[in-house]
């Protein structure tokens, strides 16, 4: 058959229709959801060449070369793939529970076993050298079985290891001349490995004081945000803050000031392509910020002030960036709450620690000014674990 199909006669196409249809009528059943898809393209494919070739088309002949109806076949095979893929997703629903389960009775095991305070020389070494890398889930739970311990301070208030200078003093021009050292020997495994951890790591405190501060400032805005979209005009409010948004969004964009200019006072049906796309981009990137602000919320009630002293969390990574169950587990969660062997909340149990933990650690790496700005929030937002 020619494979130059502007060239092809119906001819052609009825015998292409007939070997899609031996083909997928013999083929064997597929496994995968990937399979499955294609089979079904398949058979759309025929469906098509059947209304392009009308009476001539295989299809509308009635039979395969089995002799049952084509359309019984087809209709078949896609019950089957329909019942399959049903299977499926009850299978990974299924699997998917189970993975929450797991990790609920993980946390709850650690919970009634009250595990030690989490030491002031550990969070040190863990905001300084960051979260280590491995799968989310394994990561979540740790965090999260932190969260349960409490956060001990260190001896003297005054002192936090590792961060031997107050106020996050620590010169940057330490780490330039590490960075140096680094880069005038060979570029060797180590070598690269050296460099990455650099980059990755918090010598001075500041990545963690300015996440400290993000996280904070994203609870107090959505929550003044939400408040004031239900009161009178919220709706065009909050349009016209989109629009600014937008606005300076798109103007940072390669091109984007001049693509503004073009479509401004254009009807949306006008919107040039490159116009409607840097709309819908921007779109997304509002809807994922929203989605990790409201996760960030939701665990802050939940979990209390560790979600601000862990460095795991960032105000852009509490919905991105997570395992799969993990909305799952914060759900299962919130309907069976963890319980000591007391039968008491163990984030309620460790929250006075742990605040103390936050604001002394804030103190040191940011100031008296900065300490004041974490206490106050703490009480002007308390989580539900408060008190």
């Amino acid at each position: 058959m020619d494979l130059h199909v502007d060239e092809w006669t119906d001819h052609d196409a009825v015998h292409l229709s007939e070997a899609l249809i031996h083909y997928v009528a013999h083929q064997p059943r597929p496994e995968s959801p990937n399979a499955r898809q294609a089979r079904r393209a398949l058979r759309q494919c025929i469906r098509h060449l059947a209304t392009t070739l009308g009476d001539s088309s295989p299809v509308r002949g009635g039979a395969n070369d089995d002799g049952h109806d084509v359309h019984d076949v087809q209709g078949a095979q896609d019950a089957q793939d329909d019942e399959q893929d049903a299977r499926d997703a009850q299978g990974a629903r299924t699997q998917a529970g189970n993975k929450v389960r797991a990790r609920h009775e993980l946390l709850l095991t650690a919970a009634r076993a009250r595990p030690p305070l989490v030491t002031a020389a550990a969070l040190s070494r863990l905001i300084i050298d960051g979260v280590h890398d491995g799968r989310h889930g394994v990561v979540e739970n740790e965090a999260l079985i932190r969260a349960i311990s409490g956060y001990a301070l260190p001896a003297n208030p005054n002192v936090w290891p590792d961060f031997p200078i107050a106020a996050g003093a620590v010169p940057i021009a330490a780490l330039c001349v590490q960075a140096a050292h680094l880069r005038r020997g060979a570029l060797t495994v180590d070598a690269v490995v050296a460099r990455e951890k650099l980059i990755a790591s918090d010598p001075t405190g500041h990545r963690w004081t300015r996440a400290v501060f993000d996280k904070i400032e994203a609870i107090l805005l959505l929550r003044q945000v939400q408040e004031r979209r239900t009161g009178r005009g919220g709706a065009t409010w909050h349009k016209g803050i989109t629009k600014q948004r937008f606005e300076a969004w798109l103007g940072a964009q390669t091109g984007g000031a001049r693509l503004y200019a073009d479509n401004i006072d254009r009807a949306r049906d006008d919107y040039q392509p490159a116009f409607a796309q840097a709309k819908k981009t921007f779109d997304q990137l509002m809807t994922e910020e929203q989605r990790n602000r409201h996760a960030l919320h939701d665990m802050y009630m939940q979990f209390g002030p560790a979600v601000l002293l862990d460095p795991l969390w960032t105000a852009a990574n509490c919905h991105s960036r997570r395992s799969r169950d993990f909305r799952g587990l914060l759900h299962a969660l919130q309907r069976t709450p963890l319980t000591d062997a007391d039968g008491l909340n163990p984030f309620r149990q460790a929250y006075e620690r742990t605040c103390l933990a936050l604001c002394s650690l804030a103190a040191h790496l940011g100031g008296a000014d900065f300490n004041t700005y974490v206490v106050d929030f703490l009480v002007a937002a308390p989580s539900h674990v408060a008190g």
